[in-house]
């Protein structure tokens, strides 16, 4: 619901009589979490003799984005991104072909600023988002039909503070042919979160003596785009 808001808000911005352009674009990169990879790897290092296909570690993401952008020279952005990972392990229990899928997400409202000249733009966002993850695990012909569970969800404080202080930092450059944009991109993540039961869910136990083992999610890469608009 809170992003068909921001969207509305977009196209609001979008009508106004100033220069404003709608932005649609596609993200794809690459994550840095050693810590998460730690636990997959172990995951694979314990079931190696078993599984048929191990699970690989997280790093590439994709997903989408869409906003807009206000200004001329000197600009204000708003922009809505999305970025996942998929990845799966697979094994046999009791002549059974099974399947596990943990799926890794980070989404985040970025309020960006930045200067443009010549078909060339440098900027940088605050963002407001979560980083999560989901798993599930069940037979290769009945895994699609199974819903996925919560590993870790964003507990307080950061929770309530993922509303209302940037827990994400974007810095960017971009490249302008005709409509479409093409920006590489490195974001920062500000803190680290609990990855609640992922260890219990992928180990049977918890690595940290009992405590949540923790992870942020770092990444870079390029989001190509459609601007469309005031220019």
């Amino acid at each position: 619901m809170r992003f068909y808001r921001f969207l509305s808000a977009l196209f609001l911005l979008f009508s106004l009589p100033i220069h404003s352009q709608f932005i649609v674009g596609w993200n794809g990169g690459y994550a840095f979490v050693p810590d998460l990879n730690k636990e997959i790897y172990i995951y694979n290092e314990i079931n190696k003799s078993g599984l048929k296909k191990e699970m690989n570690l997280v790093h590439l993401n994709h997903g989408p984005a869409v906003g807009a952008r206000i200004g001329g020279d000197l600009f204000y952005e708003f922009l809505y991104s999305w970025k996942g990972a998929s990845v799966t392990s697979k094994f046999d229990s009791a002549n059974v072909p099974m399947v596990r899928q943990l799926k890794v997400y980070q989404y985040s409202f970025n309020f960006g600023f930045g200067f443009r000249a010549n078909g060339w733009t440098i900027g940088a966002s605050f963002d407001f988002g979560r980083f999560r993850g989901k798993g599930r695990r069940g037979t290769e012909a009945n895994i699609k039909n199974i819903a996925f569970e919560k590993l870790w969800t964003d507990p307080n404080p950061f929770g309530l503070l993922s509303r209302i202080v940037p827990v994400h930092y974007t810095i960017f450059a971009e490249y302008k042919y005709k409509i479409f944009g093409f920006r590489p991109y490195v974001q920062f993540a500000a803190m680290k979160i609990d990855l609640g039961t992922l260890d219990y869910w992928l180990l049977g136990t918890y690595l940290n003596y009992g405590e949540f083992m923790q992870e942020k999610f770092v990444n870079c890469g390029m989001m190509v785009s459609i601007q469309i608009g005031k220019n």
